[in-house]
């Protein structure tokens, strides 16, 4: 509500008009605002490939119920400092503010966890990076917010993400190195909205379907 909707006495009216409009009238915006939701199960995209640095060895599987699967990573870096990934063509449109929420779990030392959107060139690499992430058994909940996503490769070294053509999980070789699993759940973004403008939300999220598993 407005101050100018307040039902109160003139007292208290005159007290809303000359002392409280900075905090009364100017907060009443915020009150509108919810949040848009798509949300993404990776395991759900059925052309996750497995890739690795020289000499390190990874597989993904999809484990789980059909409800709800989870896509793993299997790695090996077989005593070097190199890199193993899950690459799936994912394409993702990202508003003007988002937060993305990613569960991830691990029976893995600590190492580097990095999430990288690749734009339809391929020319244009953003990540969001964990450097020795402590990797749990338990589901965590990894929040990623716009401005810890930076560009990792591209002409643009100012360049925004707004689509995504590709997604990869990345677990590198941190203080830890040695072999182990992650796994990784649900994908949630979310935008914010205002009654001053809606934040273009679409659920422009397009993947291949898994074939199911009998």
């Amino acid at each position: 509500m407005t101050c100018a909707l307040l039902r109160a006495s003139q007292p208290t009216m005159a007290v809303c008009r000359n002392v409280l409009p900075a905090l009364a009238c100017l907060l009443w915006p915020l009150g509108s605002q919810a949040q848009e939701s798509v949300t993404v199960n990776l395991a759900s995209a059925a052309n996750w490939t497995a890739r690795a640095s020289d000499q390190a060895r990874a597989a993904v599987r999809r484990v789980g119920p059909d409800s709800d699967p989870a896509l793993c990573l299997d790695f090996d870096f077989e005593g070097t400092a190199g890199y193993a990934m899950a690459h799936a063509d994912l394409l993702l449109d990202f508003p003007g503010e988002y937060e993305l929420s990613l569960s991830v779990k691990g029976e893995a030392a600590t190492n580097d966890l990095q999430v990288k959107w690749i734009d339809q060139s391929a020319e244009n690499v953003w990540w969001y990076r964990r450097p020795d992430f402590p990797f749990a058994r338990e589901w965590q909940t990894l929040k990623i917010r716009r401005r810890q996503i930076e560009v990792a490769l591209g002409p643009d070294r100012d360049a925004v993400l707004h689509h995504a053509a590709a997604l990869e999980l990345v677990v590198a070789a941190g203080h830890g190195g040695g072999r182990g699993t992650v796994c990784f759940g649900q994908l949630p973004r979310r935008c914010r909205t205002t009654n001053r403008g809606r934040c273009a939300c679409p659920g422009a999220v397009s993947l291949p379907p898994a074939p199911s598993r009998r």
